[in-house]
């Protein structure tokens, strides 16, 4: 799928990461498939500031391939993570660049080229650094062992799926800033995992400001069948939704209950002798530290906070 393309001005020297321009590639086109004498349409990699640099000579660039629906709706989800996605604010995508295609080229030959869409309206803004994100996640993804990628593929699988759907699972996942994982130690089977799901402090308060005289009847549609730590993923979301601007106490009981209910629906089944053990915590950004950061793996569901608005 091409989308439509626009026309753009030949030669604009405010270049930015994530233009598409059209280029001819010449004998490196076809190292990577594309015909030598043709002009293709490719992104700009580059950061931003390296492509406005003179100082800097070359640039990396991607081809944009005839993605099928398919194919885009992976790119988009980030389940093939070397599949950038990428639109525009007008509408005429969505394109699909292929980042395992990537190549190197003068920045003067791109400096002289049409570009055709722009996928980042202001090289400074939220989309902007999505993007940079998403290009980036590509070379720096942390490479889980084969032995612990089952225990997740259950829960990567729902939450791509469900993400940015309006059901309750998917408005909840995307109250959701990150999933970051920790453990023991990656070497060994007998691996004890630290599942962080992060969400904003809007959403949590820190344990020590929650009501001290709290009870579950305080939870706004709850129901006297409900039982703590026995409640289906779908039905803790609803009632996440239901108390959004509700009691703060009962807020942060049911974000605990979501991570219990999240790990018994799509961890536990999974485990083994190579992951023994999973504890999964619910906490707001301004408690999980740079060092809790520094010291845990994203579970690369970074394009899930892109999907609300795709």
């Amino acid at each position: 799928m091409s989308g439509k393309e626009a026309t753009g001005s030949a030669g604009d020297p405010d270049l930015r990461q994530g233009d598409l321009v059209l280029l001819c590639l010449g004998r490196q086109g076809e190292g990577i498939g594309l015909a030598r004498d043709s002009k293709h349409r490719v992104v700009l990699l580059s950061q931003t500031c390296d492509l406005v640099q003179a100082s800097k000579h070359y640039c990396l660039v991607a081809p944009i391939i005839d993605a099928s629906p398919a194919e885009i709706s992976a790119a988009r989800k980030g389940k093939s993570p070397l599949s950038l996605f990428l639109d525009d604010s007008e509408g005429r995508g969505p394109w699909v660049a292929d980042i395992g295609r990537a190549l190197s080229v003068p920045k003067s030959r791109v400096m002289g080229a049409e570009v055709i869409a722009r996928c980042v309206d202001s090289a400074s803004s939220t989309q902007a650094r999505r993007l940079g994100a998403r290009i980036g996640r590509a070379f720096s993804r942390f490479p889980f062992p084969n032995e612990v990628f089952p225990v997740f593929s259950k829960l990567q699988g729902k939450l791509r799926d469900k993400a940015g759907t309006s059901g309750n699972l998917g408005q909840v996942i995307d109250l959701v800033e990150e999933i970051r994982v920790s453990a023991d130690q990656w070497e060994m089977p007998g691996r004890r995992l630290h599942v962080h799901v992060i969400v904003s402090s809007d959403e949590l308060i820190p344990a020590e400001d929650a009501d001290p005289a709290w009870a579950w009847d305080r939870i706004q549609g709850w129901r006297t069948s409900d039982a703590p730590g026995g409640l289906a993923v779908d039905r803790i979301c609803e009632l996440i939704l239901a108390n959004q601007r509700g009691d703060l106490t009962s807020l942060m009981h049911l974000w605990h209950e979501f991570g219990q209910s999240m790990s018994s629906a799509f961890l536990q089944p999974s485990l083994d002798s190579e992951v023994v053990e999973i504890v999964v915590d619910v906490v707001n950004d301004l408690d999980f530290t740079h060092r809790d950061v520094a010291r845990s793996e994203s579970l690369d569901l970074e394009t899930l906070s892109d999907t609300r608005t795709a």
